[in-house]
């Protein structure tokens, strides 16, 4: 069971209190079962009758499945790949990946299957544009609740700004000052893939970045944007920075090493 598809539950969470130090006493069951969410997911296993999702129970001890993810291992690849090299690399990052506690926390293993897609024609950057509104989101310290989420159909680059309500004027000054023409259609999410698809992503990638009270969201946006936008996307095999600007960005590492 302790491979590389399996991780002994543990405390999730940076602000989390681990009851499985060292420093806290008693066995390491015992441990577990004093933890409600655990104990309930043991008594429901042990008892044979149901499954719990992506857990199991081995020798008395929960475990969780791990999110082996293969475009979060590719992406961090080609960032190190172009700047460093060192003997089993690819392991190390695959392994450093999958360890990653804050993934392995915030997002599940996917159970289903990608359902049928059809292929949106486009011919050059911003020629179609999907837009939609994320939210509400708790009212951050700045008085935002919402975010406005656009998404080039060839680059894919995003754009996101965060906004205090999702009135029609808001929505139309941010489309003014970035001169795009939207064409979404309107209460019908099945015409905008890039921007549904987009929102998945920003929930994901928020909240690796907000504090417990969850009122600073919005001061992460600009990371959030430059660690899409510079991420090498499977769809086109480049990150959506290279496709805008035709070249990679220069990060401080980059200065750091001259």
């Amino acid at each position: 069971m302790e491979d590389d598809r399996c991780f002994i539950v543990a405390a999730i969470g940076p602000n989390a209190t681990d009851i499985l130090s060292p420093e806290v006493g008693g066995s390491f069951v015992s441990k577990q079962k004093a933890h409600r969410d655990w104990n309930e997911k043991i008594s429901k296993l042990k008892n044979g009758k149901e499954t719990v999702k992506n857990f199991a129970l081995y020798n008395g001890k929960l475990y969780k499945e791990t999110l082996k993810d293969g475009k979060s291992i590719k992406r961090t690849l080609h960032q190190i790949c172009s700047r460093f090299f060192w003997p089993k690399m690819n392991l190390n990052i695959d392994r450093y990946v999958q360890s990653c506690v804050s993934c392995q926390g915030r997002k599940g293993v996917p159970d289903k299957p990608p359902g049928f897609l059809q292929c949106i024609k486009v011919d050059s950057p911003f020629e179609k544009i999907g837009m939609d509104l994320r939210g509400p989101f708790p009212l951050s310290l700045q008085g935002n609740k919402m975010i406005i989420v656009a998404v080039d159909y060839l680059t894919k680059w995003v754009e996101l700004k965060a906004i205090s309500t999702g009135k029609a004027d808001d929505v139309a000054e941010f489309f003014w000052s970035k001169n795009y023409t939207p064409t979404t259609k309107r209460h019908h999410p099945q015409a905008n893939g890039a921007g549904e698809r987009m929102n998945h992503t920003l929930a994901a990638m928020l909240s690796m970045y907000v504090t417990t009270d969850q009122r600073d969201w919005d001061e992460t946006l600009q990371c959030v944007i430059f660690a899409y936008n510079t991420a090498r996307q499977e769809s086109t095999g480049y990150s959506p920075f290279f496709l805008f600007y035709g070249r990679e960005p220069k990060l401080r590492i980059d200065s750091e090493l001259g």
